[in-house]
């Protein structure tokens, strides 16, 4: 997080103070007169830049990439010199998104609305593919406070998209399965507390599972006295991690 921080402010600093011409070369320039000095800090900016392991992306009041780090040309599949000077919206961003943010873009560049400090779009790598980017977006003004620009630092979530959408789909599957078990099913919490009952459960008992959730066994009404010592001796070893079961306990149904 401290290379990101670092890297983006020296990026910034760097476009501001170049009004978008060779940031790189001029990053440095009021620190130092000496030329040894200069390439030394240079370089140092240059290692900030592509160590940090987001994307940092310049783009111009047209839209065309004047900087971009290596992150950013690893994502792409491209080397820097084939990035720089493109459009990004019509060579990085897939086609079916192009247009529309090339206008949001650029109605911004004439003062129009308000870019997003975040927002998540795709782009397109050289082989075609695409990828879900996480952006943090600035405008950048010259001295005269003209828009010249934008400095972005981009997140590649893609795996974690992809990886929440399984997820999420691992979840249903098990939704399903537990609703329409023929088993009655009830999950509890470590407190004894129920979270959650199947169609099943809610037959047997003639208990909504709205009535169970939130509640324990003594609220719930589900245990006789006689069975909630056995009860919390199970839930006990739960807690603590052992396997129980099979066991037997008497529930009683909702007409008691």
């Amino acid at each position: 997080h401290l290379f990101k921080l670092v890297s983006f402010v020296l990026v910034y600093r760097a476009v501001v103070a170049t009004n978008m011409s060779a940031p790189f070369e001029m990053l440095f320039r009021d620190l130092s007169q000496s030329r040894d000095a200069l390439v030394r800090e240079r370089d140092l900016a240059r290692r900030y830049i592509d160590i940090a392991g987001v994307i940092l992306l310049v783009l111009d009041r047209e839209g065309r990439v004047q900087l971009v780090n290596l992150q950013g040309t690893r994502v792409l599949g491209y080397d820097a010199g084939a990035i720089v000077g493109k459009n990004w919206f019509q060579h990085f961003v897939p086609a079916p998104q192009r247009d529309r943010l090339q206008e949001v873009f650029l109605r911004l560049m004439e003062g129009q609305g308000q870019l997003a400090a975040s927002v998540e779009s795709p782009v397109c790598d050289r082989a075609g593919a695409e990828h879900t980017i996480a952006w943090r977006n600035t405008v950048l003004r010259d001295d005269r406070g003209v828009i010249v620009g934008t400095l972005s630092s981009g997140e590649d979530i893609t795996e974690r998209k992809a990886t929440e959408a399984s997820l999420r789909a691992s979840e249903k599957r098990f939704q399903a399965l537990f609703e329409h078990a023929p088993d009655a099913y009830y999950i509890c919490d470590l407190d004894g507390r129920f979270v959650d009952a199947n169609r099943a459960a809610e037959q047997l008992l003639g208990r909504l599972r709205e009535d169970l959730v939130g509640k324990g066994f003594v609220e719930s009404g589900l245990l006789p006295p006689s069975q909630m010592d056995r009860a919390l001796v199970l839930l006990r070893r739960s807690v603590r991690g052992e396997v129980t079961g099979p066991d037997e306990l008497v529930l009683l149904h909702r007409d008691g």
